[in-house]
């Protein structure tokens, strides 16, 4: 849907003032979301002042809760091909944060905008976001999101390059299930084939069931491309290991333009309070094939998932930080994980410090996980699996990717940070399963 922005009053301006009306649109695909219809613009010397209202996920329909105003990405056309000044009023702000917004121009790499065009928040919840960018010379097209979007076609050349014949060998790629409106929920599994399984150990990844949290993507493309890349000691883990990655665990959600629900205005994070009752089928579809994995007590998996991370990223936070478990589960009702498994999580976090000194800067949090309601995929892992013997502990835990600093101070983060946070998520992986790093002296060895 589209909408050319209109004169705003009588007011006549002399032709040096600025130049046509831009157009303002949002593409399906293009995770964008503004509210399109009630989009103003009002000529100002060299330029215009848009004012550009947030929408609710799917337009507020289904119920969805209002607070899920927090995600907008838009295109804008029609732009004056000498350049000029634009002034954004993003209203009906749902997030309190200050985030520096990124552009992409003549479809363009997105990035951020430079440190004059930082926001200034005005108002109280719902909130208003102004920012000024005097738009260079040449552009035709401009699109300008919050952070970096992740869109579908993105994700698509993503897989084409993942399900390249060289990979082969590497990489199988299936599909789980299928979303609300019918798109597919992929599901790679990456090991060394030529390898039999007996003796590996399996780690799942699923990446931003919250569609807009798109550090998530960032993090599983750079995982994915150090376990691709040749790496001897990527080699080496996949002798060892299998990975099962969900790559885009809410197509639907991107699709629409949501900020953290699917196609029905369902949260599917929160659909892990009581999994074994959700059918919402994005949800459905993970929970089967871990189950799958995982086996059951009579007859436990030939390799369950003994690592998970579920991939997020979150607001008021400087540096990207895990959800600790707090070890405080002795018997049934109690809050927190075993005592075993918060330190397998410590473990895990120290590890992955040691590879990232990005993530290094970040404090982790605590999770209680409080009774009754015990959220996310890793408290069903704790209460369904580590707390028994049939199994082995499982390092389950969220990692949460943030929109303000990377690792230079005084610098924004980037996309690429994030898939750095991803590579080394792949070697703090082999670390944690003990896997030597081939030294430089070992090159010569094949893995």
């Amino acid at each position: 849907m589209f909408l050319r922005l209109g004169w705003i009053g009588a007011l006549v301006l002399a032709a040096s003032v600025c130049g046509a009306q831009p157009t303002v649109q949002v593409l399906p695909g293009e995770q964008m979301r503004i509210n399109v219809a009630a989009a103003t613009a009002v000529p100002i010397i060299g330029g215009w002042e848009l004012t550009l209202p947030m929408l609710n996920d799917n337009d507020g329909a289904y119920g969805v809760t209002v607070s899920f105003t927090q995600w907008w990405h838009f295109e804008l056309t029609n732009l004056n091909p000498a350049g000029e000044r634009l002034v954004f009023r993003i209203t009906q702000a749902r997030y309190g944060d200050t985030i520096l917004p990124v552009a992409s121009v003549n479809g363009g790499r997105y990035a951020r905008l430079p440190a004059t065009a930082t926001p200034t928040r005005s108002g109280s919840s719902p909130y208003t976001f102004t920012f000024t960018w005097d738009v260079p010379p040449g552009t035709t097209s401009l699109r300008v999101a919050k952070y970096f979007p992740y869109t579908l076609p993105m994700y698509e050349a993503f897989r084409a390059w993942y399900r390249d014949e060289a990979f082969a060998g590497l990489l199988d790629e299936e599909v789980i299930g299928q979303s609300v409106e019918g798109r597919p929920i992929h599901l790679m599994t990456v090991t060394d084939k030529s390898v039999p399984d007996d003796d590996k150990v399996r780690v799942w990844v699923h990446t931003a069931v919250h569609p807009a949290e798109t550090q998530a993507y960032f993090c599983t493309e750079g995982l994915t491309t150090f376990l691709l890349s040749g790496d001897p000691f990527a080699r080496a883990i996949l002798r060892r290991v299998i990975f099962n990655i969900v790559p885009m665990a809410n197509p639907d959600g991107v699709a629409l333009g949501n900020y953290r629900t699917n196609a029905r205005s369902v949260n599917l994070e929160n659909e892990w309070y009581a999994p074994y009752n959700s059918t919402v089928p994005e949800t459905l579809a993970m929970r089967l094939k871990i189950e799958e994995f995982m086996g059951t007590e009579a007859n436990v998996g030939s390799n369950p998932i003994l690592l998970l991370l579920n991939l997020h990223s979150s607001h008021g936070l400087t540096y990207p930080f895990h959800f600790v478990h707090q070890g405080t589960w002795f018997q049934p009702g109690d809050p927190g994980a075993k005592p075993s498994v918060n330190a397998i999580e410590r473990r895990w976090v120290d590890l992955l410090k040691a590879r990232s000194p990005y993530v290094a800067l970040g404090t982790s949090q605590s999770s209680n996980f409080n009774h009754p309601s015990r959220p996310y995929v890793e408290a069903m892992m704790h209460d369904r699996y580590s707390v028994k013997d049939a199994w082995q502990d499982v390092m389950a835990i969220t990692f949460e990717g943030t929109y303000q600093a990377g690792p230079v101070t005084g610098v924004p983060n980037t996309d690429d940070d994030y898939r750095a946070v991803g590579w080394a998520i792949g070697q703090a992986i082999g670390d944690y399963f003990n896997i030597p790093e081939p030294t430089p002296t070992d090159a010569w060895i094949v893995y």
